[in-house]
């Protein structure tokens, strides 16, 4: 790893780190007053860093979720199951805007910055757990391959649509 890759890999932690705003501020006041020990410093600074890093991919997942299941929906449900699968990408959606602080005072800018440049690779990710759930599940999507074609390349939505956007409006951006 070179020297600029290390340093922007630290920056990028820090950034994490600093986006728990005022956990950690409180936590290097008690350092610099002495309140609390260099070693117990860097536990909670470890603490916190686990804490970003959980919270990172749990938004990568939930993503991912959002993205195979608008494509289950869109190509592959059966009434019954439609309603189900709706419900369950709002529900991811409710759970990745609550990791994002989306549109609070305290909204995690950089995590979200991250999210978008990984967007592109958590839509291919999405649409390989698509075709496993298509290829492996009792409904058989009938034209798989041909649906799996047609799909864009490159993902169609930004991370504020998958985000906002209602469900129609996202799956109008897929082919039919």
């Amino acid at each position: 790893m070179t020297d600029e890759k290390i340093v922007n890999a630290a920056i990028q932690r820090l950034e994490e780190i600093v986006d728990q705003g005022q956990r950690f501020a409180q936590l290097l006041i008690a350092f610099t007053e002495n309140t609390i020990t260099k070693g117990e410093f860097v536990e909670l600074c470890a603490e916190i860093f686990n804490e970003s890093r959980n919270v990172l991919k749990s938004s990568k997942s939930y993503l991912r979720l959002i993205v195979e299941h608008l494509l289950i929906l869109k190509y592959g449900m059966d009434e019954d199951s439609h309603n189900h699968i709706s419900i369950e990408i709002v529900e991811f959606r409710r759970s990745l805007r609550d990791d994002l602080n989306w549109g609070r005072k305290d909204q995690q800018t950089n995590l979200i910055n991250h999210l978008k440049e990984a967007l592109p690779d958590i839509y291919l990710d999405g649409i390989d757990a698509y075709r496993e759930h298509a290829t492996e599940s009792k409904i058989k999507t009938p034209n798989l391959k041909k649906i799996l074609t047609a799909l864009p390349s490159e993902c169609p939505w930004t991370l504020e649509e998958i985000i906002t956007n209602d469900l129609d409006d996202l799956l109008s951006y897929l082919p039919d």
